[in-house]
């Protein structure tokens, strides 16, 4: 019934966007009325943290460099690019793609109210064809990002192109299939109103990654350096996390 449901999903989405310009829009329209920052401010606190703890593995999987030229494709409001300046402010360049116009007008405030802008350089881009010059960056994150593709195997194959040899790409994708059945608990026992306004099914997701999704992803292209789920606590397992080197 689960699975009947989530293609069910898929095909309205598709439906409403099969045009690059309808997706655009749907993109807009994700950012501004489901932005990742609701999830760092929601009102349960285990949401709150299980958001930020994310971001946290983030930037301790990267380990920034004095330097560096970091990239964060699908970057929304620029929160795990603040993380890594706050976390190594000698890196070279922080740089903030995403489709949404919104989005990139909130970082570059975001960017310039904590001090880092002229680090900063942030490009309207689909993550299927990245704005970027091949081998220019050190680290490419794609976080929550690829399970909204149409073509994710496209995509990666862009964060392995502007990656350098040597470099490294951070993956961070929800564990969606856990997620949704943790909500169907709370729905089901009387704790729906813990989790706010999310909806069962994330809006906007056409993927639902497991761990062999990003190992097909990688297949030939990348080397796995490691690939875990987290949070551990509770062995809740809510997202997966890779860190890949690109095969150059």
């Amino acid at each position: 019934m689960l699975g009947k449901f989530i293609n069910t999903q898929i095909k309205i989405y598709y439906m409403v966007s099969h045009t690059d310009k309808k997706l655009h829009v749907l993109a807009e329209d994700i950012t501004k009325n489901h932005p990742m920052d609701y999830l760092s401010n929601h009102p349960f606190f285990l949401i709150r943290w299980i958001e930020r703890n994310r971001r946290r593995v983030i930037v301790k999987m990267i380990r920034p460099k004095k330097g560096e030229v970091i990239a964060d494709i699908g970057c929304e409001k620029a929160h795990i690019l603040s993380e890594i300046y706050f976390e190594c402010p000698y890196v070279k360049k922080l740089i903030g793609i995403d489709v949404s116009k919104h989005a990139l007008i909130e970082a570059k405030k975001v960017a310039e109210w904590e001090g880092w802008l002229q680090k900063s350089r942030f490009i309207i881009s689909d993550a299927e064809k990245i704005s970027l010059p091949n081998n220019s960056v050190d680290v490419a994150i794609s976080s929550n990002v690829l399970e909204h593709l149409r073509n994710p195997k496209i995509a990666f194959d862009e964060l392995i192109r502007i990656t350098k040899p040597g470099g490294r790409i951070i993956i961070n994708l929800p564990n969606e299939k856990r997620i949704i059945a943790i909500k169907r608990l709370f729905m089901r026992y009387g704790f729906k109103k813990l989790l706010g306004n999310l909806k069962l099914v994330t809006p906007g997701h056409l993927h639902y990654p497991d761990k062999q999704f990003v190992k097909d992803l990688a297949r030939g292209k990348a080397k796995i350096k490691r690939i875990f789920l987290g949070p551990k606590i509770s062995l809740l397992g809510l997202y997966i996390y890779a860190e890949l080197e690109p095969l150059k």
